[in-house]
């Protein structure tokens, strides 16, 4: 009898340990992300008081300090599982379960409330969003290097993006640049912060490169 029980456990501990495995590997298995070994970074943006998209920004633990924004000064952390379409609580009381579902949050954007305006240094992972294959409807991207003085049409890759929007912090509100992504990619400092794309199919972003040679001039309207 007590040989039995003792069988019934280890095969109830096999099962939710298989459990756990398979849901986060079929979390992992949709998102069909190819590596996370990207490397790390250090990065210093400026944010504004208010919420601010921030990649790479899961825990104020990865803050590194500066003359500006320190751990105090963020207030709340959130995360869209890109799956569910629903926000995760990563800070204050991280809803953990929903969390531990999540595979590679480093490379995540995030919503970040700071109580402050400055400069915020923190370190995270270097991410290459191509190597992602973005689920359709609603995505938060985050805004890379590559895609300074790029087009939509420069990143979209097999995308069809149906709407486009860029948050700015300054005015707290979310800007279309549907038409107008030039605006909001040309300049450095936009770089670590976040695009929120809808898309109608599930697909990859990619990075088009003119390999270094410099385009004519477009002809007028």
């Amino acid at each position: 009898m007590i040989l039995l029980i003792y069988m019934k456990k280890y095969i109830f501990i096999l099962i939710i340990g298989f459990c756990l495995m398979f849901g986060a590997f079929t979390f992992a298995a949709e998102l069909k992300l190819d590596s996370n070994e990207t490397g790390l970074v250090s990065r210093a943006m400026y944010i504004h008081k208010g919420w601010n998209l921030v990649q790479g920004l899961e825990s104020r633990d990865l803050i590194v300090g500066g003359t500006d924004i320190e751990i105090n000064n963020i207030k709340a952390i959130f995360g869209l599982n890109p799956i569910s379409k629903k926000y995760i609580r990563f800070y204050p009381a991280p809803e953990k379960e929903e969390i531990d579902k999540l595979r590679y949050t480093a490379n995540m954007t995030y919503w970040v409330y700071s109580n402050s305006d400055g400069t915020l240094n923190y370190q995270t992972e270097k991410v290459d969003i191509t190597k992602f294959n973005w689920p359709s409807g609603w995505n938060i991207i985050p805004v890379a290097s590559e895609f300074v003085n790029k087009s939509l049409d420069d990143i979209k890759g097999d995308c069809t993006i149906e709407r486009a929007y860029w948050w700015s912090p300054r005015e707290q509100k979310f800007i279309n640049v549907k038409d107008e992504f030039l605006k909001i990619s040309q300049y450095d400092n936009n770089v670590g912060t976040g695009l929120v794309f809808k898309f109608l199919n599930e697909c990859k972003l990619s990075v088009l490169t003119n390999n270094g040679v410099v385009l004519p001039p477009k002809l007028p309207n």
